[in-house]
């Protein structure tokens, strides 16, 4: 094989290797962005349920005061 067309070859697998590169990259970065979103959910989901859990206790505690009261 000629000079030229080894160096063409070379040229071409870097071409190809930085494509790759460059997609791993993409590929990487949208994963990330994804985790984020899905990380973003679960603590707005964990703020929710334990905003109903207070809720519900406070609730209960207040009916415990009511019969305490009714009770004395």
């Amino acid at each position: 094989m000629a000079r030229p067309e080894v160096l063409d070859r070379i040229q071409q697998a870097e071409a190809e290797a930085d494509g790759i590169v460059a997609e791993a990259e993409a590929d990487r970065e949208e994963r990330i962005e994804e985790a984020r979103e899905e990380a973003e959910r679960i603590r707005q989901q964990a703020r929710e349920e334990a905003e109903e859990m207070r809720a519900e206790r406070l609730t209960e505690a207040r009916a415990e005061i009511e019969q305490e009261r009714e009770t004395i």
